[in-house]
Parts: C-alpha cells; structure tokens; sequence
C-alpha cells in the first residue's frame, strides 16, 4: 500500500513537472510570436505617413478616428473632443481629402466629427502633385462614423 502511495506520488509528481514545463513552453512561444509582431508592426509605415510627408504636414500628436487622421490642439470638456488649428486627413480608396480649419469637434455619443469653416482639398493618393484634384472653402463639414453619411454646406453668406 505505501509502495502505491508513492507510485502515485510520483506519478502526479511527474504529471506536474511536465504540465509545468508545457506551460512553460506556451508562454515563451506566445511571447517571442508577440514580440516578433510587435517589431513588425512598428516597422510599417501608417496611411498618413507618406501623405504628411508629401504635403510637408509635422505633427507631434495625432487623434485617429475612423479613417480620419486628427492634428491640432486638443482639449477635452467632459466626453466633447475639441480642436483647435486642426488639419484633418480623411483617406478614400484611391484619393484623400485635407481640411485645414482654426476648430473641429468630436462628439463620442453621436459619433460625429464636425469641421467649421474649412477648406477642403482632395488628392490621388498615386499621384505626386501638391495641386488639389477638387476645392472647396468656408465649408462646414460633418461626418458621422457609426452610420457613415458626411455633409457639408457652404457658410459664406449669400449675395
């Protein structure tokens, strides 16, 4: 009977042993597979790098919103994002659109970010012209990210 004991013993012992070192084995793998992407990753250039570059844009901190690429002084009033000297860069499948404004807002509840009296300007992604496909100024620009639909209405006051 204390021979049993001990077989068991040992048994579970070993068992642990081995479940420990399988353990083991899993978290070193996961962690060089994370590390290994993680490297990757912040090698990639993001979407808005080549477009920053090309139009000369610096920048030191970014909000990112959908497929919108957020620069301008930011302050936060409750849960309403705000914007101040704001360039926003909105990218399409084969162009993007620049709004340059003195303000812009971001509304979390409703999903909106709102641009005022901007210029817009849009670009061929493929293309390395600095002159604007399309332009429009004094433009109040809205776009809602949950149910994807973007206007905009000309603010100058009518003649």
């Amino acid at each position: 009977m204390l021979q049993t004991k001990n077989l068991e013993t040992m048994t579970l012992s070993q068992n642990s042993i081995r479940l420990n070192l399988i353990k083991r084995l899993v978290f070193f793998v996961s962690l060089v597979s994370i590390t290994s992407y993680a490297q990757v990753d912040s090698k990639s250039e993001e979407w808005w790098t080549p477009i920053t570059k090309k139009h000369d844009i610096k920048y030191e901190s970014y909000t990112l919103l959908g497929d919108c690429f957020i620069i301008g002084e930011k302050k936060v009033d409750r849960e309403m994002e705000t914007f101040k000297d704001v360039i926003v860069i909105s990218k399409g499948q084969e162009d993007y659109w620049i709004f340059k404004s003195e303000t812009a807002s971001y509304d979390p509840n409703t999903t909106t970010l709102k641009i005022y009296d901007c210029t817009m300007e849009k670009f061929k992604t493929n293309s390395n012209s600095l002159e604007p496909e399309k332009s429009y100024k004094h433009i109040n620009y809205s776009t809602n990210f949950e149910k994807n639909v973007s206007t905009m209405a000309d603010v100058r006051p009518e003649k």
